[in-house]
């Protein structure tokens, strides 16, 4: 996420939060109708990219760092999360990382080691901090790996260093090192399959590569043009075929809906066909239908791939979520960072300046997060619900529907859901909630009477119900 983004995020969060928490639920007494014969995407999984808190977790006390860890990736007291994208770091110039102007450039938490350092020199002992946080998500179940760059070595780059070029919007890669970069990002991979046993399914070469990455802007970052993507895709591709990895492409992480169309329309037919996975995140845009229709026309996977906003209460998110599986219809659906520093960022909040100040405090975003997470598991279908603030999914192996229903209006919401198209559905319906106040709470006393259940859901809340059939 370029920092530059963050202020023109948050100013229209406001300007598109305050119609949805005015008007988003259904209003009162509405009847929901659930349809499993409309089917959507089955899911991957719901994630986290490892960057930047995983540099800084992977070096706290054991007791510390498991905590988090089963917070995040445990399925049974945590989020569960499955979906992991791993940054693959520049390394930034040794002369912005002495001085006075070392945390201008990059940030503790930010300041992500590199693996070579100049041509031809490698350091596999870098990075071992998020290497570390990898392994053990694996160990937990994390099963849907993605390596992604932010920019390439600083020794790449045409200003020295990963933070972005001294012109706004201009290509960092210096074209002298095209294929250096694809040899370093694939070096890499073939590393982790080789040497620790960890095998990416996908590689994403960018990050943001249409943002306004500029020299000192105190996080990596690198713009790629349009007509520079599709060369780096296919200089990827093939070190990918000559060093005889299966791990595929995703693109292009565009920070918007609209730049990720755009990008993925100026593709030419051979890079497009090096392409298995199109990535994007949400951070504004509109055109998901757009998006999803083109994406999948073309026979390619779709991850939401990044998101994220400063609201801690979780409620721009579950929005963001409902409105991305619904109209976007990701297999996969990631977040930005688990901890933060700033405000309501992360799942988490923690000061991120060191390793020894491990004490943090949870945001009810985290608790949002597990509404979806927790019950929605990956090979579940998604299938039609006819409300704009719920999403609903089944799986068959589990014989269980599952639908998930935001109210984020300061009132409460009445809503009878009619589940008469739903085949043997038991009588009992599990119902787990969250607010200001309720975290991951039971709700009791809710049964279904001539296949409809009725139930009036809190003011700011967040509602999963679990219907088993028989």
């Amino acid at each position: 996420m370029n920092v530059r983004s963050v202020v023109k995020t948050l100013l229209l969060s406001v300007v598109i939060a305050l119609p949805i928490l005015a008007t988003g639920c259904a209003s009162a007494q509405t009847v929901v109708t659930v349809d499993p014969a409309i089917k959507y995407q089955t899911l991957q999984g719901w994630g986290v990219s490892l960057a930047w808190w995983a540099k800084v977790v992977g070096g706290y006390p054991t007791a510390a760092r498991e905590q988090i860890m089963h917070m995040m990736f445990d399925p049974k007291t945590g989020l569960g999360l499955n979906v992991v994208r791993y940054n693959i770091g520049g390394g930034e110039n040794p002369e912005y990382r002495t001085g006075e102007d070392r945390w201008r450039f990059l940030p503790f938490r930010a300041a992500i080691p590199g693996y070579e350092t100049t041509s031809g020199q490698w350091d596999w002992s870098a990075d071992e901090n998020q290497r570390r946080i990898l392994q053990e998500a694996i160990k937990m179940g994390a099963n849907q790996l993605e390596a992604f760059s932010n920019s390439p070595p600083w020794w790449m780059t045409i200003s020295g260093s990963v933070t972005g070029s001294k012109i706004a919007h201009e290509d960092n890669l210096s074209p002298q090192y095209y294929n250096a970069f694809a040899d370093y990002l694939t070096g890499v991979v073939k590393h982790f399959h080789d040497d620790w046993g960890i095998t990416f399914q996908t590689l994403e070469p960018f990050n943001e590569p249409t943002g306004d990455w500029r020299f000192g802007n105190g996080q990596e970052g690198c713009n790629f043009a349009r007509p520079t993507q599709n060369i780096i895709i296919k200089d990827v591709a093939n070190a990918l075929r000559t060093k005889g990895l299966k791990t595929t492409i995703a693109a292009s992480d565009e920070p918007s809906i609209e730049n990720a169309l755009a990008t993925f329309d100026a593709y030419d037919s051979e890079a497009l066909g090096d392409l298995s996975q199109i990535n994007t995140h949400t951070y504004w845009g509109w055109s998901r239908f757009e998006l999803r229709k083109e994406v999948y026309a073309a026979k390619k996977n779709l991850w939401m791939s990044e998101y994220g906003d400063g609201d801690p209460s979780g409620l721009r998110m579950a929005r963001e979520i409902t409105m991305d599986m619904r109209e976007l219809q990701p297999t996969a659906w990631v977040y930005w960072q688990a901890l933060d520093s700033v405000g309501g960022w992360g799942f988490i909040r923690n000061d991120m300046r060191n390793y020894t100040d491990t004490a943090f405090t949870v945001n009810n975003k985290y608790y949002v997060m597990g509404q979806y997470a927790r019950y929605i598991r990956p090979g579940f279908v998604f299938v039609d619900i006819n409300s704009p603030d719920s999403i609903a999914a089944y799986s068959a192996k589990q014989k269980r529907f599952v639908i998930v229903t935001l109210n984020s209006k300061k009132t409460e919401n009445t809503i009878t859901y009619d589940l008469s198209k739903l085949n043997k559905v038991s009588r009992k319906i599990t119902a787990i909630r969250t607010t200001a106040t309720e975290h991951w709470s039971p709700v009791s006393g809710i049964t279904l009477k001539e296949g409809k259940f009725t139930v009036t859901e809190p003011a700011e809340s967040v509602t999963t119900y679990i219907i088993q059939t028989r």
